[in-house]
Order: structure tokens, then C-alpha cells, then sequence
């Protein structure tokens, strides 16, 4: 009996085997090639699915997921300094210390740098400086408002976490 099978309720008779399963007491199912090679695939169907499930659990399905993200710290000066439209994933800092700001833009921005850029060239600023390195392309910008100035360095970076749709900024008060 050199094919592998599982034996239940006694021992099984080698003479008594008749279509795969023996008569009597011991019932020995013996599993055809056949039917291993689908076992097989149901068990990858059913992987494949489980891991579908846990991937669209963990990024998230509703749209208000695509709206949320962490606040401006208190005193970021959101009506002198405007963001690109989209999602913050990091804020941190202070008035004192400068602040760091991480924005995913939203998907109809195009060129999160550019789109930044431009909102702040809207808002007055005047931008002093590009410059590109290694797949980090940054501008600096500034702007005097109500007799502060205000530089920005508003940047990208090919590896940032959220990817190429992502712009981080540096604003100080000078």
C-alpha cells in the first residue's frame, strides 16, 4: 500500500478495497491526484480571498477615510501660510521651533509640488530658490504677512511614505 491514506474506525483489509473506500468496519479514503490538485486550489482560492479581505481592511473603504488625517498643530498659521488641497499626514512643531507638515494631495491636483507652489504664489509668496538632488526636488518660498515674514520650503521626495502624491513642508518665522 504505497499510497498515503487515512484510516478510520479500525484496520483496514488490503483484499476488501473496492473504488477507494474499503467495506466494513475501516473506512480508508484514498485521495486520487485529481483531487489533491483541486484541494489545492480551493486552499489558494481561499488564501488569495482571505488576504483581499485583510488588504481592504486595512486601507479602508469609505470615502470619508480619503478626508480624514492629523490636525495643524494650534498654532500653525493656516491663513498665512495655505496647504495644497488634500490630506495631512504629519503636523508637528511650533512657533518658536518651526513647523513640518506632510500633505497627500488629492487625486485631481496633478503635480503635488507645482499645485503647492502655486498656492502659495497665490497667496503672495515669492518663491528664491529650486533645487533638485537625488529625486528630492524642493522650492523655497517667502512672504511678508501683516509685518512677519513667513519662509516656506515645500518639498518632495520619490521614497516619502505617501508616495509621489505627497509634499512636505517647512515653515519658520523670520
Amino acid at each position: 500500500m504505497g499510497t498515503p491514506s487515512f484510516v478510520s474506525g479500525g484496520v483496514s483489509r488490503a483484499g476488501s478495497l473496492l473504488g477507494g473506500v474499503s467495506r466494513g468496519r475501516a473506512r480508508v479514503v484514498y485521495f486520487t491526484v485529481a483531487f489533491m490538485i483541486r484541494f489545492a486550489r480551493l486552499v489558494s482560492l481561499f488564501v488569495v480571498m482571505v488576504a483581499g479581505v485583510a488588504l481592504l481592511a486595512a486601507c479602508g473603504g469609505g470615502e470619508d477615510d480619503a478626508t480624514t488625517g492629523t490636525q495643524l498643530p494650534e498654532d500653525f498659521p493656516t491663513q498665512q501660510v495655505p496647504l495644497v488641497e488634500g490630506t495631512v499626514l504629519t503636523a508637528d512643531g511650533s512657533r518658536a521651533d518651526g513647523w513640518s507638515v506632510t500633505v497627500q494631495g488629492s487625486p485631481d491636483v496633478g503635480n503635488v509640488l507645482d499645485a503647492a507652489v502655486t498656492t502659495l504664489t497665490d497667496a503672495g509668496f515669492t518663491e528664491s530658490q529650486r533645487s533638485s538632488d537625488g529625486g528630492q526636488r524642493v522650492v523655497v518660498l517667502s512672504a511678508d504677512k501683516g509685518g512677519t515674514t513667513y519662509w516656506v520650503q515645500v518639498g518632495t521626495t520619490a521614497g516619502a511614505a505617501g508616495g509621489g502624491s505627497s509634499v512636505f513642508y517647512q515653515v519658520s518665522v523670520g
